[in-house]
Order: structure tokens, then C-alpha cells, then sequence
């Protein structure tokens, strides 16, 4: 893989950083589902709360290996906006172009793309057969 010219990768923390097998970043495909059919309530000083802890846990833990760390939940966007890739560029002081971004899904790569960014998927779950119009890796070990 040509990195000339690279001075970032962007992935998500979820499913592209974690193995699927982990569970610690990324919500469940049934998680709406099984909150839909719970009784749970929480004040807004517990939400708070919770989100004080996971932004201690990025800054104490995480943020030590990164030189940025973006959680759509404090910016209320997800990928396909592109608020998060022009946060995460104006933090890092580089261009779209000198970034690359690792997903597992085909329309945040197409995000990425028209972003300026160039996308890569990865593949966590093995899939032998897959095809992609984007360059596709297996381990985030491959971007060396």
C-alpha cells in the first residue's frame, strides 16, 4: 500500500479498530430492540454521568495512542455527514487528501471518498469472497 503523501488514518473505534468478538465499542445490531422492550428509566444526571465516564476512560486510556480522539455522540453526527472528517482534519492541521479512512462499511467509505479522504475497508469478519470497489485489508497491520 502506497502511504506517500499520508500523515493520518482515521477508522472508526467500533467494529474497524475492535474485532467484531470484543463488543466494547460499538452498539449491537439488537441493542434499540432490546431497550425498546425494557423498562429502563435514568435522569439526566445519570446520562451525564455515563458520559463523563467514557470520555474519562478515551482521555485516561485511549487518547495515549492517538493524536485525536472524535465521539459522534458529543457532536450529534455520524460519518455519512462528514462534520466528524472535518473535525478530525482541522485537529490533525492536514488536508483530506493526506488522510486515510479504514471502515467495514462500503457508505462510510463513500463518505470518506467525497470527503477527499482515501478509503480502505476492512475486513473483521473473514469474508473470503469479498468484493469491494475500495482497496480491501484484513488487519489494520496491512497499513504499514
Amino acid at each position: 500500500m502506497d502511504m506517500n503523501g499520508i500523515k493520518a488514518i482515521l477508522f472508526d473505534s467500533g467494529r474497524t479498530l475492535n474485532v467484531p468478538r470484543t463488543g466494547h465499542w460499538f452498539i449491537t445490531p439488537n441493542f434499540f430492540q432490546i431497550v425498546g422492550n425494557a423498562q429502563i428509566s435514568y435522569t439526566d444526571k445519570q446520562l451525564n454521568e455515563a458520559m463523563e465516564k467514557a470520555c474519562e476512560h478515551i482521555n485516561k486510556k485511549l487518547k495515549q495512542y492517538f493524536s485525536t480522539f472524535i465521539m459522534s455522540s458529543i457532536y450529534g453526527s455520524y460519518k455519512a455527514e462528514k462534520t466528524l472528517f472535518k473535525i478530525a482534519i482541522e485537529e490533525l492541521g492536514i488536508k483530506p487528501q493526506e488522510a486515510i479512512f479504514v471502515d467495514d462499511s462500503e457508505s462510510n467509505l463513500d463518505a470518506a471518498k467525497e470527503f477527499g479522504m482515501a478509503p480502505i475497508l476492512i475486513d473483521r469478519y473473514d469474508i473470503r469472497d469479498l468484493k469491494s470497489k475500495y482497496p480491501i485489508i484484513r488487519s489494520l497491520n496491512e497499513l504499514t
